[in-house]
């Protein structure tokens, strides 16, 4: 995985509470919207993301896909 990968990873196992848009992260982390949307795909297509139906993104306003730490992901991250 690359630094940024990383990054957006690590972000979501310690904020595994809640699900996060592509917007909320790179204001989160922060990190350049394009990269964010660019990193998540790859995670996505990697399965270490799963995408979650549409919801209102905090940063935008806008309908947006969040995503979250996908399964054996996601319990890492609760017990880190």
């Amino acid at each position: 995985m690359g630094e940024q990968q990383r990054a957006i990873v690590a972000f979501l196992a310690r904020h595994c509470a809640r699900d996060w848009t592509r917007g909320e992260l790179a204001d989160a982390i922060p990190m350049r919207l394009s990269s964010c949307c660019g990193r998540v795909n790859e995670l996505i297509a990697l399965q270490i993301l799963h995408e979650s139906p549409r919801r209102p993104c905090r940063s935008t306003g806008r309908g947006a896909h969040p995503v979250k730490l996908a399964g054996a992901q996601l319990e890492l991250g609760l017990a880190a």
